[in-house]
């Protein structure tokens, strides 16, 4: 419903709306209302930085630049842990089951659950 109204606002209550849900926590919802539209500068709200603790510690853990697995998250799942793609991808990063589980097992992790954005 959210993303079929907005498509029928002008863009001065488009962007109240994106920059509504980012205030609410929803920045799924702010990054694809702002996207593609004349208020690409709203920054914060499109480029969120979400469980920056855990990322920067995980980061650090697998030797990555903290600022290529945010950019990694922000492009797979729009920072939605529930995301789930059509070929079965989930979380964050858009892991595939299989592939975590089997990954998550050689370093001795657990890969499960993989909407919670410490595991994923």
């Amino acid at each position: 419903e959210w993303f079929w109204q907005i498509a029928r606002f002008d863009s001065g209550l488009r962007r109240h709306a994106g920059l509504l849900a980012s205030r609410e926590g929803l920045a799924e919802w702010a990054i694809f209302t702002l996207n593609g539209t004349e208020h690409l500068r709203q920054y914060d709200a499109r480029f969120p930085l979400l469980h920056l603790d855990t990322v920067s510690r995980e980061a650090e853990r697998a030797a990555l630049p903290t600022s290529f697995v945010l950019a990694l998250i922000r492009a797979e799942s729009a920072w939605n842990p529930s995301a789930r793609s059509h070929a079965g991808a989930r979380g964050l990063m858009q892991l595939m089951p299989e592939t975590a589980a089997n990954v998550a097992r050689s370093l001795g992790l657990r890969a499960e659950p993989l909407n919670d954005p410490a595991h994923n």
